[in-house]
């Protein structure tokens, strides 16, 4: 497996204390990335990093030249863990998490 490869590859893990499973390392499923150039990964080590303006998604750099745009995985939609229908992007824990485990914060300064 080369490096594209294995920054790509998902780990998937059950937290502490739950069933529910998270994604660490690659935080998402195989197959719910692409490459995009809206994003510059220049001088960044390869990993996860919080999507400019979607919480729902992160940035995933790879040889500080590609950056590949991510999606946390699909939930049931509910107001209170699931209200979009999809995780939140936890860059702490470098994980898709419930949207209130994950407080989100995108890069976008709001107006």
């Amino acid at each position: 497996m080369d490096r594209l490869e294995a920054a790509l590859a998902p780990e998937r893990v059950a937290p502490e204390g739950g069933c529910r499973g998270v994604w660490r390392g690659a935080a998402s499923r195989a197959g719910a990335s692409r490459l995009v150039d809206f994003y510059s990964c220049a001088g960044k080590p390869d990993g996860n990093y919080i999507h400019p303006s979607d919480c729902t998604k992160f940035m995933s750099c790879v040889a500080q030249e590609y950056a590949y745009e991510r999606s946390c995985a699909d939930c049931h939609p509910n107001p209170d863990n699931c209200p979009n229908g999809r995780l939140h992007y936890d860059a702490a824990s470098d994980a898709c998490l419930w949207s209130y485990e994950a407080g989100c914060v995108t890069e976008q300064t709001p107006r």
